[in-house]
C-alpha cells in the first residue's frame, strides 16, 4: 500500500491516504479502507487495475475516498407502537445532533400488509417490535416535524411485502411537507386552511394524539387527511413534487425487492 501510495498516488491522495487510520477510544489505529498487503510490483498492479481503493480508477469500490465524513455514522433506530409513540422516540434519539440519521423499524402486522384489527391474533401484534402505519396519515405523523428534504436527514426503512406501498407514501409525506411549507412561505395557507376545513365539514379531523416532542415544529401535521394536489395548480404541485424527490435521502431494505 505504501509503494501505491508513493508511487501512483498524486500528492493529494497521499495526504488523504496518510489521514487513513483512526484511533478507537482503546487507541488502536484502524484503517478506514483496508488495502492489502502486496509484496511484489506484479500483484499491486493487478490490484489496482482490478479493484483499487475507493475514490481511484476503474472506482470497484466507489468513486468517493471515504464515506461518513460530512456526518456521523450514527444510525438513530427507532419503531414501536404508534405512529406518535415512535415520532417522540425520533426526537428523542437526534436531540442535539447536526443529523438524523432515522432507521425505521415496521410491526407485523405492517410487513405483512394488513390493516389493524381487533381480531385475537392481529390485535396482540399491532406495534410489537416495530411502528404500525396503516395509512397516508400514520406515516405523515411518523415523520412530522422532520423536514424530510434537509440535506441533514436521512430515512432507512425495512419493509418486506408491502415496501412499494410504503414508499410511494413516504414520497407523498416529503412532497406534502414542502406543499405545507410552500403554502406558509407564500402567504396563502389562510386560503388553503379555508379548502382543508371545507373537506372535513361534518367530520372529525385527524390529529396528532399526545403531546408534541420538544423541537418538534408541527410540519406535515396540518396536511392530515388532504394531498398537496387538492390545494395548488398542477404546474406548481408537479415542480414541487420534483424538487423534492432530488432531495430526500434514504435506503429501502426490502426482501421482496432483492428477489
Amino acid at each position: 500500500a505504501e509503494n501505491r501510495n508513493s508511487s501512483h498516488a498524486s500528492a493529494n491522495d497521499q495526504s488523504n491516504f496518510q489521514n487513513n487510520f483512526k484511533k478507537t477510544i482503546s487507541q488502536l489505529a484502524l484503517p478506514l479502507v483496508a488495502t492489502p498487503e502486496y509484496n511484489n510490483s506484479a500483484d499491486l498492479l493487478e490490484f489496482l487495475l482490478n479493484e483499487n481503493i475507493p475514490g481511484e480508477f476503474p472506482f470497484t469500490a466507489g468513486v468517493f475516498p471515504y464515506r461518513n465524513t460530512v456526518e456521523a455514522p450514527t444510525r438513530m433506530f427507532a419503531g414501536e407502537g404508534t405512529p406518535e409513540d415512535t415520532n417522540r422516540r425520533f426526537f428523542y434519539l437526534f436531540s442535539g445532533q447536526s443529523t438524523r440519521r432515522l432507521s425505521t423499524a415496521f410491526d407485523p402486522i405492517t410487513l405483512y400488509g394488513k390493516d389493524p384489527d381487533s381480531k385475537p391474533d392481529v390485535y396482540g401484534c399491532i406495534g410489537m417490535s416495530g411502528v404500525s402505519v396503516a395509512c397516508l396519515d400514520d406515516m405523515k405523523k411518523l415523520y412530522s416535524g422532520i423536514d424530510l428534504c434537509d440535506k441533514h436527514t436521512s430515512v432507512s426503512m425495512t419493509i418486506n411485502g408491502p415496501a412499494a406501498i410504503l414508499l410511494a407514501w413516504f414520497f407523498n409525506v416529503a412532497i406534502d411537507q414542502q406543499v405545507e411549507k410552500h403554502l406558509k412561505n407564500t402567504g396563502i395557507w389562510s386560503q388553503a386552511e379555508k379548502t382543508i376545513n371545507n373537506v372535513f365539514t361534518g367530520k372529525e379531523r385527524p390529529a396528532y394524539h399526545g403531546e408534541l416532542p420538544e423541537q418538534h415544529n408541527g410540519l406535515g401535521l396540518a396536511m392530515l387527511g388532504v394531498s398537496g394536489q387538492q390545494l395548488l395548480d398542477e404546474q406548481t404541485y408537479t415542480q414541487i413534487k420534483l424538487d423534492t424527490l432530488k432531495k430526500i435521502r434514504g435506503t429501502l431494505q426490502a426482501d421482496i425487492l432483492k428477489e
